[in-house]
């Protein structure tokens, strides 16, 4: 018993002391020694302390209003982080512009500059459904797409190229029963993109200039179908007319069903907002995000009404006296014109938008007005130059839900010409992209900030942007900002070139892609980074599947589509060589009392850590009398080797010969291998407890087989390339167009038919040579090409085969001893057919053949498998059934 072993019994509170200062993997290690080592590292102020300081989150965030404890809740931000390369689509031909799911989650959509959208299906792999070109319909490439709600139609946006040079676009509705064009929209600017209402009907955007520097944006609602039943159905309604002033226009239109708030509140700083006086009613209610203090507010107004020409007079004031003395000077001829003509065009704009504008309901605009519909339609806007530098939101009544009813604003009288926006919000920097969470509570919003007490005297020539880009969160519900801005990505293009860069937001978190060829994803209630994902170029867009949020995508200029997610897809495949023990498995091993042989099927999972704890006993005045901790180490990688960003804490606690090598001296190595060999003994699927006992007793072996692939042409280019046989580096697709008996065509089918994936074997971890380590996992990767070769199913019988031919081939004393002792748990019947039968044979071919490592198999698909094998010199496998 480990409890009897423990030479000293140190009190609670001086090993709380010691864990204090520990790391939360050394923590976790000290609390497999025994029962009162193990009830400490549990302590929830412990884990509180750890928590706050590893990810230095400021103490005044509270606990998430959902999580259960400290220690939970540190595990769901380091292990449910969707950051692991899962897959990798390369079925676009050029940059891919935008992702998006369907609300089922079942089927996903992504847009490129190669003209196509795809629909592919999302099960337990990625696959392509459909794929459409719209070349045909004159596009130059589709940018934009979403799911209606019962996810039976597809809206797909994108740029049309007309005659002349501009910036229409169009959006074209997909039908996904039989991938049937229903209906084309014109779209323009083409950036409005389009969104859908409800299930049937979508909103598109058209602009009509009515001057250089002034324009009006018209809000069409539209049927998908447009299949006219009689002559009194409409099928386009006009739902609202926007002025523009400065060259702006209405961008990114997305639709907000603020009905239901049902997730808990973020931690918005509501107290200071909330005490400031509000502006009069005077047009729409306008909120300000730029400034962080009262100061600098009214300093910077100051600073505009100074230096800002007439073009960007604030909407309140009122253009009309004077005008019509200028106007008359100016028809008579009396005089100079005071002004210059963009000048006089803004103010007339202004003017004209101020007397023939419908005055916005008040009590809509100030939230007063409680109904059971809350639809609103929010888009970005702008009033002092063509960046879009504003959020205007507008809401949908019950009567504009449908095309019925009047057309063209016959419900307006004479004289209102234009609607008014029921609140407007600035954010003081170029908009580049929008997302809801699920709930539509907040409005996540990516900007490029404008410097701070920037003068905008030329709408054409905005301030210039910052490098970084602000995430800002917007609480729809009470129209405040929260002041912690997500900060990380960054952007490099000016304002002349700058393009969207699409977030996705889900339960827990929010993602947004970024011009450092990097995707990034933050906590929404910590507002920390978690991980950053990485590409070969921009990444333009990210999604979240709606029903796992531990499935990410992320779609880039490099011209790939990755997919990001955790250990095991949930119904789905393993896709990971991780073996995350549980943490029921872990205190089994305290249930029974710490005995042996359930403590080791913990203990050596992953191996010892005893410097941390020494270090710390000795910071505290300790003798080391006998302090041996068995240690369980995270099985899981850091987030810095996962490519992803590095812990908070700072360096690395461990040097590394590779991405996820964990060092071990001779004696840690020696009880590695006795405990996973005993583990595997009792559990021979315990495929964990095998790639332990594999890489602790197997150095003599590796080095015998790296020798000979450095003999053989093939083997050598092998070592020099080093290919992994991945479902990122798989084409699923190529190898099932394969002809029948080929290599690539019956390995996709020994995989589709056994339910197996090449990802879930598991990195090397114990192998203390590079190379070395390179030749084992190798060995990993082609074993289920051994059992193609083979002809061999993957239960015990097929299996104890298999490591037969192993043992012959590669003398690991893994298979050789899987070989020794797994016929003890096959029935008599198959243990005769082993022994008389395939063992014989196995040995034979394992002997004869060539060395299987020395094979590029990546390079050799469409091969004849009877041909490899009668090039290999493995014997065909017998005609038995098994």
């Amino acid at each position: 018993r480990m409890d009897a072993c423990a030479p000293v019994a140190l009190p609670d509170s001086l090993l709380l002391e010691i864990f204090l200062q520990l790391p939360h993997d050394a923590v976790l290690s000290a609390g497999l020694a025994c029962r009162q080592w193990y009830a400490v590292s549990r302590d929830e102020f412990l884990w509180r302390e750890l928590f706050y300081r590893y990810y230095r989150i400021p103490r005044s965030v509270p606990r998430h209003p959902a999580a259960e404890s400290w220690f939970s809740e540190f595990q769901r931000l380091f292990d449910c982080i969707p950051c692991v390369e899962v897959q990798t689509l390369r079925e676009h031909h050029d940059q891919v512009l935008h992702l998006s799911f369907a609300h089922r989650g079942h089927l996903l959509a992504s847009c490129s500059k190669d003209c196509t959208v795809k629909i592919w299906r999302n099960n337990l792999e990625i696959s392509l459904l459909h794929s459409s070109s719209m070349r045909q319909f004159n596009w130059g490439y589709t940018q934009f797409s979403q799911f209606n709600v019962d996810d039976s139609l597809l809206l797909v946006s994108g740029v049309y190229i007309g005659p002349h040079h501009s910036s229409s676009g169009e959006i074209a509705v997909i039908s996904l029963a039989d991938f049937s064009l229903l209906s084309r929209v014109r779209n323009k600017p083409y950036d409005v993109f389009g969104c859908w209402l409800n299930e049937t009907h979508l909103i598109s955007g058209n602009l009509y200039w009515i001057g250089n520097m002034t324009s009006c944006s018209v809000l069409w609602l539209n049927k998908a179908f447009q299949d006219v039943e009689s002559e009194n159905v409409n099928v386009v309604k006009r739902l609202f007319k926007i002025q523009n002033l400065n060259a702006s226009t209405i961008r990114t239109v997305m639709v907000a069903d603020c009905r239901r708030h049902d997730s808990p509140d973020l931690l918005l700083d509501y107290e200071a907002q909330a005490a400031a006086p509000m502006p009069p009613r005077r047009g729409p209610l306008v909120f300000d995000l730029g400034s962080d203090s009262e100061e600098e507010e009214e300093e910077e107004k100051r600073e505009r009404a100074v230096a800002e020409p007439l073009c960007t007079l604030p909407p309140e004031q009122d253009p009309s006296p004077g005008l019509e003395d200028v106007l008359d000077n100016l028809f008579e001829g009396r005089g100079s014109p005071v002004i210059s003509e963009r000048q006089l065009e803004a103010r007339v704009a202004r003017f004209l938008g101020k007397t023939r504008t419908r005055p916005a309901d008040l009590a809509v605009a100030d939230g007063t007005e409680q109904t059971d519909h809350n639809i609103y339609l929010l888009f970005t806007t702008g009033s002092l130059t063509y960046s879009p530098h504003q959020i205007g939101i507008k809401r949908i009544m019950p009567d504009q839900m449908t095309t019925s009813g009047p057309v063209l604003g016959e419900e307006r009288s004479s004289d209102e010409f234009f609607d008014s926006l029921d609140h407007l919000i600035d954010i003081h920097g170029h908009i580049i992209g929008m997302g809801l969470s699920p709930d539509h509570r907040y409005l996540y919003v990516n900007s490029r900030a404008w410097p701070a007490g920037y003068v905008i005297s030329d709408p054409m020539s905005p301030p210039p942007i910052a490098e970084e880009i602000d995430l800002h969160v917007i609480d729809l519900k009470t129209l405040r900002e929260e002041r912690r801005i997500l900060r990380a990505h960054r952007a490099f293009t000016p304002n002349d070139e700058c393009f969207f860069i699409f977030l996705d937001v889900s339960r827990d978190f929010v993602a947004s892609g970024a011009e450092d060829k990097h995707g990034y994803i933050w906590d929404r209630h910590y507002n920390i980074c978690l991980a950053r994902l990485q590409h070969d170029d921009v990444v333009n867009s990210v999604a979240f599947c709606p029903t796992d949020q531990e499935l990410l995508l992320s779609a880039s200029d490099d011209g790939t589509v990755k997919l990001d997610g955790l250990v095991q897809r949930e119904g789905g495949c393993d896709v990971s060589g991780w073996d995350r023990a549980s943490e029921a498995e872990r205190e089994e091993c305290h249930r029974d009392g710490g005995g042996l042989p359930s403590l080791w099927n913990s203990f050596f999972t992953v191996g010892l850590n005893l410097s941390s704890v020494q270090e710390a006993s000795d910071r505290f005045g300790f003798t080391r009398h006998y302090i041996v901790l068995s240690a369980w180490r995270c099985e899981r990688r850091q987030h810095s080797e996962l490519g992803g960003v590095a812990p908070p804490g700072g360096e690395q606690q461990y040097h590394h010969l590779y991405q996820s090598h964990i060092p071990t001296n001779p004696l840690q190595k020696a009880l590695l291998a006795v405990g996973s060999g005993i583990a595997a003994l009792r559990d021979p699927y315990r495929h964990d407890m095998v790639a332990v006992l594999g890489e602790t007793t197997g150095q003599l072996a590796l080095r015998r087989l790296r020798d000979e692939m450095r003999r053989d042409p093939e083997g050598c280019s092998i070592l020099q390339e080093r290919p992994r046989i991945r479902l990122s580096t798989l084409d699923l697709c190529v190898l099932g167009s394969l002809p029948e008996g080929s290599l690539g065509r019956e390995y996709l089918r020994f995989l589709q038919r056994n339910k197996v994936t090449p990802d879930s074997r598991a990195e090397v971890k114990f192998v203390d040579d590079e190379e070395l380590a390179y030749v084992m996992l190798r060995y990993r990767e082609v074993h289920d090409l051994m059992h193609t070769l083979l002809g061999m199913p993957t239960n015990m019988l097929g299996e104890v085969a298999v490591k037969w031919f192993e043992a012959a081939q590669t003398g690991l004393p893994m298979c050789i001893l899987g070989a020794a002792l797994g016929p003890l748990r096959l029935s008599a019947r198959r243990l005769q057919l082993l022994a008389g039968t395939l063992a014989p044979w196995a040995l034979r071919s394992g002997r004869g053949a060539r060395c299987v490592l020395t094979v590029f198999y990546e390079q050799r698909w469409a091969q004849s498998l009877a041909e490899l094998r009668e090039e290999l010199g493995i014997e065909p496998p017998p005609p038995l059934a098994i």
